[in-house]
């Protein structure tokens, strides 16, 4: 198992990188823009009060969180990293199963003495540490940039306990992509299928936080298990870690099954 594990982190490096770049230098755009706008939040505030609510919420500006503040600037920008950590979660957790019989390298790997069980654990295993790799990005590049752009230090344990969160929903996407790729016959359809189920819950997360009487619709979206101005108000739901391992153990749980007695294509 040490040996896939070991050769799926080095043929999946390339996308790790990519990803990785893309994140970190998110947070340095972030870091800078904001510094640089210090001193000027008035005339920009005004602009923002102008637009619809549903415009607000596609930029990642919080009513709860002003933007002329700090946490609220480090919001807007959270929201930013989960945009791309969501996505890359959803993509790679059913690339990373499919993506064998896409390359017809299925028979060679699993003509190895490995249970596909096994076999589906270790590149799980890989997915996490992607995601986990992500996810600390993300935070570094905050406490890098940001914070000390915007002289607001203080917020790295609010940086830290929304990218845990952050994190829980990326594997949620890792195990729903995983689910895609077994039950799908296709690779193109199982990482369409694994997109297609995160686009819905970014529209519905969307439509929630524009309509505020529609919370308790919040269940069926991962992305609003671990909203950033609900976390760093009231801290990790209670309610919503225990969702989201029920969530994960079941859908990997259903996604093993599923491989078990799949056919593979050579």
């Amino acid at each position: 198992m040490k040996s896939i594990i070991y050769n799926e982190l080095r043929i999946n490096l390339r996308p790790l990188l990519i990803w990785s770049i893309i994140m970190f230098l998110l947070a340095a755009f972030g870091g800078l823009e904001f510094s640089s706008l210090q001193g000027s939040f008035d005339v920009l505030l005004e602009a923002v009060e102008t637009m619809p609510k549903i415009v607000k919420v596609f930029f990642g500006i919080y009513d709860e969180l002003p933007l002329n503040a700090p946490i609220g600037q480090y919001a807007c920008m959270q929201f930013w990293y989960a945009l791309i950590a969501y996505a890359y979660a959803a993509y790679f957790g059913a690339f990373i199963l499919a993506r064998d019989e896409h390359r017809r390298t299925s028979e060679f790997l699993y003509a190895k003495p490995y249970k596909r069980s096994a076999i589906m654990a270790a590149k799980l295993s890989v997915a996490f540490i992607h995601m986990f790799i992500l996810s600390a990005l993300a935070a570094i590049g905050t406490i890098a940039f940001l914070l000390p752009g915007v002289g607001a230090m203080e917020l790295v344990p609010e940086v830290l306990i929304t990218t845990a969160g952050m994190l829980l929903t990326q594997c949620i996407y890792v195990a729903i992509g995983t689910l895609c790729a077994t039950l799908m016959n296709s690779y193109k359809k199982a990482v369409l299928g694994s997109i297609a189920v995160y686009a819905i819950s970014f529209i519905v997360a969307i439509i929630i936080e524009s309509s505020s009487n529609i919370t308790f619709l919040n269940i069926i979206s991962p992305i609003r298990y671990f909203h950033t101005p609900t976390i760093i108000l009231n801290g990790l739901g209670v309610f919503y870690i225990p969702l989201t391992i029920a969530l994960i153990v079941a859908a990997l749980y259903a996604a093993g099954a599923k491989n078990k007695v799949r056919d593979l294509r050579a």
